[in-house]
């Protein structure tokens, strides 16, 4: 598990959550805050954060910039502690978590339908997604 939260690079997570925190802070001075959807974007926002993270560190790896020399003995794909692979699904993992948790956990207020159908939309994506990102089903499976 340590291996995981060295690869999500925490110490970054400063990064989405002063925003979106600030943004809390001045929806509650206008009250029109709500708990419940403050935390499904805070969710939200540190998903993308850790998804990014995490691809960037494969994509680093992939490319040749990260070596043993210039990484300095940051990368959990150097260290041997996750595989490239591992790597890339668990950061595209953590973007449909974060697709979900901003688009299909949220209830905008006024037109009940396009909601349905949002809600829809992010249980599909996020289900497909990770179905082919766990998996990697053939076109066979994925399509019938």
């Amino acid at each position: 598990m340590k291996k995981w939260l060295l690869a999500t690079r925490p110490w970054s997570f400063t990064a989405s959550v002063i925003p979106l925190t600030l943004g809390a802070a001045l929806a509650w001075a206008s009250d029109a805050a709500h708990a419940g959807l403050f935390l499904l974007t805070l969710l939200g926002g540190v998903a993308v954060q850790t998804g990014t993270n995490m691809l960037n560190i494969y994509g680093d790896y992939r490319s040749g910039v990260d070596t043993e020399a210039s990484a300095h003995g940051e990368s959990p794909i150097l260290l041997g502690l996750i595989s490239p692979e591992a790597m890339r699904r668990g950061g595209l993992i953590a973007l449909c978590v974060a697709f979900h948790a901003v688009n299909g956990g949220s209830n905008p207020p006024g037109d009940a339908k396009n909601f349905n159908r949002l809600q829809q939309l992010s249980f599909w994506v996020t289900k497909i997604g990770l179905q082919f990102f766990l998996r990697r089903p053939s076109l066979e499976e994925f399509l019938f």
